[in-house]
Order: C-alpha cells, then structure tokens, then sequence
C-alpha cells in the first residue's frame, strides 16, 4: 500500500515542514517529456497551492482531456478524467513515460478504500482529518483539498 505518514499534507507527529516536497520544476520537466508521444498534448500544468495536496498538469489525448495528479509529498501519481470531484481512471498508454519518474498508481488501486491496518501507516492527525472529511477511496486520501 502506498500510505506514508505525511501523505494528506496533515501530520502533527511527522510535521510536514520536515518531508520533502516534490519538485514543481522536475515535474514539468516529467510532463513535457511525457508530451513528446505524437498523440498528446499538454494543456497546463499547475502548481500546488494550499489547500491542494498535489500538483496538477492537463493533457490532451486524442482530443479528450486527462488530468494528471501528483502528490506534493510523496513520487505517487494518480489520472483523472475530471476533477470537480475527482473522477479516477486508469493510467493512459500514452502517459507511462511518466513512471521513469514516479509511481503510477491505477484506477482500481485509487478507488480502493485502505484497511484499518494500511490506515495504521498515517499520523493521528490525518485520521483525525480522514474521520471528518470522510473520503471514498484512496485517491481521496491521497489527492485532496482538505481546509
């Protein structure tokens, strides 16, 4: 399982200021990279800001739209067709280059939801969030905006 203290971007044990973020320029080296394949477009990419968890790049794939999430703390990207909420898929073909990379996790990983002994890997403070925002699935764990 991919669950790590610090994850959701709320840790009171870990503190976060203590994990290293991942790197917003490194990521759009990753993104540019991944749009050399000819059936891809890269839309935007944008950076993290509070109360997102994760950095986001928008790609066209023959014409229909992918949404590419990496989390600000942790090398775990998920994919989305949407993100109003967020709508998992699976990793696009065309998208793998990215896991030269990071992690790519897939739609049936993301919406899973942990068990109570993956959930153990978590600070207090982030099942104290998880207990409040009450997400569905992993990715909801992993990708979020929770204020």
């Amino acid at each position: 399982m991919v669950l790590a203290k610090g994850i959701t971007g709320f840790c009171k044990e870990c503190d976060v200021t203590t994990i290293e973020e991942n790197d917003y320029k490194e990521f759009r080296t990753a993104c540019y990279d991944a749009a050399l394949h000819p059936e891809v477009t890269l839309v935007n990419i944008v950076e993290c800001d509070y109360p997102f968890t994760y950095h986001k790049a928008l790609f066209d794939i023959n014409d229909e739209r992918m949404i590419v999430l990496l989390n600000s703390y942790y090398p775990l990207v998920g994919f989305a067709k949407d993100d109003d909420p967020l709508d998992f898929c699976d990793i696009p073909e065309q998208l793998t280059a990215l896991s030269e990379y990071y992690t790519l996790l897939d739609e049936d990983t993301l919406l899973t939801y942990p068990t109570g002994k993956e959930l153990q890997a978590l600070d207090g403070e982030e099942l104290v969030a998880i207990e409040h925002w009450k997400p569905r699935n992993l990715g909801e764990i992993i990708f979020n905006t929770w204020d």
